[in-house]
């Protein structure tokens, strides 16, 4: 192990070494400003097992990250417009969970942790690694899990470190947005193979509804052109079949399709006068006018929703 000062040596991290949660945070931190290759890959985050063993977590794809992202969007608008009030971390955010009593750094793809918990926390939990371990409620991992070993992996560290007996976890997902499988997890039972399909965040998230179809908006581009990374051939021709949103459903198909009929003849009046609705758009809880949806939604947040605090 070679320390400098206030600075680790990366190209000599060992991981076969245990490391202290000064020396982890030390070293996640100088992989801000530079990065390391570990067989091949681009490493910029290391999470800590029980024995302080550093676990590289290779960067990920810009097609997964956006599936994250989706997630996490979606969870926020929940959070919003539910007033949760609660804290939404991605894969940056790492956790110190207790697992057997040992502490172990992980940090899930998308994670929830509730406002009562987070405002209970010390300055220290927050901005270090180190205090009392504490742990999210809702936490999902996002991964081609094709293959066996990767998806037994992932399950493994879902039923054993988020689940730990000293863990506050009581829900949790594993998804696969390419092969099109979602796996749910709740505290005391056993995991259930979901399929793909929309999926309640049950009492630990009342209302919150997950909508795959926002997914697959994601990665749709990617699989009408034919290319689909790792996952050659499975779930694939499913999402192929999928038609545009914009081109009519099978519910709209008829022999009658090339005559044009009473919508599409008025469809270029109806587009005119959704402008003409957005560009009026009043606030129900004040005397507020919008021309756009966006600067409608940002005021009914900031003023009704969660009530911006005045300086």
């Amino acid at each position: 192990m070679n320390v400098s000062g206030q600075k680790m040596i990366l190209e000599n991290l060992d991981l076969d070494l245990s490391y202290t949660i000064e020396e982890f945070e030390l070293i996640n931190k100088q992989l801000k400003t530079s990065s390391i290759e570990i067989k091949g890959q681009p490493i910029d985050l290391f999470e800590l097992n029980e024995n302080g063993k550093l676990i590289p977590m290779p960067q990920v794809t810009v097609e997964f990250e956006a599936v994250v992202g989706e997630i996490a969007r979606q969870l926020g608008n929940w959070n919003v417009w539910n007033r949760q009030d609660g804290i939404i971390t991605t894969s940056q955010g790492g956790y110190d969970f207790n697992v057997g009593g040992q502490r172990k750094i992980d940090a899930p793809d998308v994670a929830f942790l509730s406002r009562e918990v987070y405002d209970s926390l010390t300055k220290q939990q927050r901005r270090t690694f180190q205090g009392p371990p504490f742990s999210p409620i809702f936490a999902v991992k996002v991964a081609d899990i094709s293959k066996q070993s990767d998806f037994e992996r992932l399950d493994f560290k879902i039923k054993n470190d988020y689940f730990a007996m000293e863990s506050s976890v009581r829900l949790a997902w594993l998804i696969d947005p390419v092969n099109k499988k979602l796996h749910l997890y709740r505290r005391g039972m056993r995991r259930y193979p979901w399929g793909w399909r929309d999926i309640g965040g049950d009492d630990v998230l009342p209302g919150f509804t997950l909508e795959v179809w926002m997914i697959d908006e994601v990665i749709k581009k990617e699989l009408e052109s034919g290319s689909s990374g790792s996952s050659e051939g499975q779930g694939l021709s499913e999402m192929q079949e999928l038609p545009e949103r914009s081109e009519p459903s099978e519910m709209e198909e008829s022999p009658e399709m090339s005559e044009p009929s009473e919508m599409e003849e008025s469809s270029e009046g109806s587009e005119v006068s959704e402008e003409s609705s957005e560009s009026n758009l009043d606030c129900p809880k004040c005397d507020e006018i919008f021309n756009n949806y966006y600067d409608f939604m940002k005021h009914v947040e900031s003023e009704h929703i969660r009530r911006r605090r005045r300086v």
